[in-house]
């Protein structure tokens, strides 16, 4: 059996470094991200001075990526795990404005009101408590500082049917969720920051299709894990890879909100 990647980022585990950063590398190729990537910078353009941290950045792709286009800026990666972060840090463009930071988004070890703008992307599912995360980055905020964040909701991720009854895809998309912290972070995330003192000023739904080693490794080796009923659930998963015109499309919500 594959190594569980949701695990793998959720907390530590011995999944080697080198599957993470494949797994990375290829959901950064997705076509349907770019004009997530895009919204995202629109909702907080830098300008000279400003500190930014990319909380959850794990290898660091478009973190540097924003380094290089805004170099009069100070721009942080932190994750949590020390590996992909090392990753991040050896195959990263030697930039002056560039940082690479061990940190958990639930408890960001900044000083508190110095940064201009957090932004997080597909990291919040996989927190044990929006609450904790939303406080974190707030605390680190300035005033009028900005978060914007791409968060995915695992209730709007769409199967293909492939001869199975709207009932048994219903049974394997709740199969994807309980594999996740937080499954429904994206359609939680308005309210949560809502509760915890930021002013939501824009909330925007993006779906995107994964391609093959996307499926392979974040929906078909999540559902053969710990599978009670394997040999249909096999039997689809093949039937998808022969013959579905899609894979799968997920759901994420872009929210973006200010310290008061």
């Amino acid at each position: 059996m594959a190594p569980d990647l949701h695990a793998a980022f959720a907390a530590s585990t011995s999944t080697p470094v080198g599957d993470r950063a494949d797994f990375l590398r290829a959901v950064d190729r997705l076509p349907g991200l770019v004009p997530v990537r895009a919204a995202l910078r629109r909702a907080a353009p830098l300008e000279a001075g400003d500190t930014l941290v990319d909380a959850g950045c794990g290898l660091g792709l478009e973190t540097a990526r924003l380094a290089a286009d805004h170099p009069a800026t100070t721009v942080i990666g932190l994750d949590r795990d020390p590996d992909v972060l090392a990753a991040a840090g050896r195959q990263a463009p030697d930039l002056p404005n560039l940082r690479w930071r061990p940190g958990d988004v639930t408890a960001l070890d900044l000083p508190p009101g110095t940064v201009d703008v957090v932004r997080t992307e597909r990291v919040l599912m996989y927190v044990s408590s929006l609450g904790d995360a939303v406080a974190s980055i707030r605390s680190v905020l300035s005033a009028g500082g900005t978060y914007t964040g791409f968060e995915l909701d695992y209730g709007g991720t769409i199967l293909p049917p492939v001869g199975l009854a709207p009932a048994r895809i219903d049974d394997l998309t709740d199969r994807l969720e309980q594999a996740l912290p937080q499954p429904w972070a994206g359609r939680l995330l308005p309210e949560a920051l809502a509760a915890g003192g930021m002013a939501v000023t824009a909330v925007e739904p993006f779906a995107f299709g994964v391609d093959a080693p996307v499926w392979s490794r974040i929906v078909a080796d999540t559902l053969r894990a710990g599978s009670a009923d394997a040999g249909p659930v096999e039997e689809w998963l093949t039937s998808v890879e022969a013959h579905a015109p899609f894979r799968a499309v997920f759901t994420g919500i872009h929210v973006t909100a200010l310290r008061a």
